[in-house]
């Protein structure tokens, strides 16, 4: 498991439904309808509850085994265990109010001017993982909400309602042994600088490769070598390496909350020549380095709108994130433990408090 060794943020167990079941017929026999409808109440609740429940842990396995897939330079991990029914007319549009969904299913829906999302349109994903290395800042300065950075992606869309054979999807030209592989364009912003007489932003086209390894799992890549590199690994009969992505034994995972719909976190990495403006060791733009910061975790409730970033950090809650805090956007507190974090809620200020936590994940919108 990934998480063996380090504190989960535990529920208590919930009630059996079985139990709750009987009480329920026995209160109708009774005639007891007041109390059948409270039972009623009650059994679809622990229902949900043992669902979600049943989900993080199968979530857990299949981040695991992505894990040992991914390389081991990967600096930004998100995943989204809220289920999402793909209709590819509805999943167009903006997605202000459910934006963690944008970020996980931009990229799909822009492949092919939507096209490639229409052969899906029905079916459910039940889980999306999302990791990222080599973060480079495209356009002039930082932005908020971000443009997706010109990085390393990858994404994996797990558990489809239905199983879905290659013959589902367009005829490709590609293949990598036995599994064909689609290379699909989209136009993304170009991150030109705006001057004066455009009359719409300069776009670029941009390449995806996507594969089908097994009927429950779509994969996809900014990169084909990357996407061949993640299929080798996933044929492969051999033990994973024993030096894999973002290992447990990092700080951040004691932040994560696996059960929150959506979380994620980030250890910083190295620039090198890199110029990337959500890594406090960027010099670019004026912008003061924080060596102190080391990394990040974010976790968001759909149900309820709460978006909360915690900070690995050796030091006062770093300049960077409080440039929007200060009870603007978000609330600055101080655990007992000393852990720093911003909270806030979308319901209340909208979406730019989840914007900005993806952005610190280095994290930004396809188009």
């Amino acid at each position: 498991m990934v998480a063996t060794g380090i504190p989960l943020h535990t529920t208590p167990p919930p009630a059996q439904p079985n139990e709750i079941l009987r009480e329920f017929e026995d209160a109708l026999k009774a005639g007891d309808l007041v109390k059948g409808i409270d039972l009623a109440t009650r059994l679809d609740e622990e229902v949900q509850l043992s669902s979600k429940a049943s989900l993080v842990s199968d979530a857990t396995q299949r981040i695991d085994e992505t894990l040992a897939w991914l390389p081991p330079d990967i600096e930004s991990l998100f995943v989204l265990q809220d289920p999402v029914v793909v209709d590819s007319r509805n999943l167009q549009v903006n997605f202000s109010a459910l934006p963690a969904r944008f970020y996980a299913l931009d990229r799909l829906v822009a492949l092919d001017e939507g096209r490639f999302l229409q052969q899906l349109d029905g079916r459910t994903i039940q889980l999306t993982i999302a990791a990222m290395k080599n973060a480079r800042t495209r356009g002039e300065g930082a932005q908020v909400p971000a443009l997706m950075p010109d990085g390393d992606a990858a994404y994996f869309y797990y558990y489809f309602s239905s199983p879905i054979e290659a013959g589902v999807l367009r005829t490709s030209d590609q293949k990598a042994d036995a599994h064909p592989i689609w290379e699909c364009t989209a136009q993304i912003d170009a991150g030109d600088r705006w001057t004066p007489g455009m009359s719409s932003r300069p776009m670029r086209e941009d390449h995806t490769w996507l594969a089908l390894p097994r009927p429950d799992l779509l994969v996809a890549a900014s990169t084909r070598s990357a996407l061949l590199a993640l299929l080798a690994g996933i044929e492969s009969k051999e033990p994973p390496e024993p030096h894999r992505a973002l290992p447990a034994t990092l700080p951040e995972w004691r932040l994560a909350d696996h059960r929150a719909p959506f979380w994620g976190f980030r250890h910083f990495s190295q620039l090198g020549d890199r110029r990337d403006l959500t890594n406090p060791q960027c010099l670019a733009d004026g912008s003061s380095p924080d060596p102190l910061l080391r990394g990040l975790a974010v976790r968001f409730d759909v149900d309820t709108g709460t978006v909360e970033t915690q900070f690995v950090h050796a030091g006062a809650l770093p300049p960077s994130a409080l440039a929007h805090g200060n009870g603007i956007d978000y609330k600055a507190e101080k655990d007992v433990d000393g852990t720093r974090r911003l909270r806030s809620n979308i319901r209340e200020r909208g979406p730019f408090p989840f914007h900005l936590a993806l952005s610190l994940l280095g994290f930004g919108g396809y188009r």
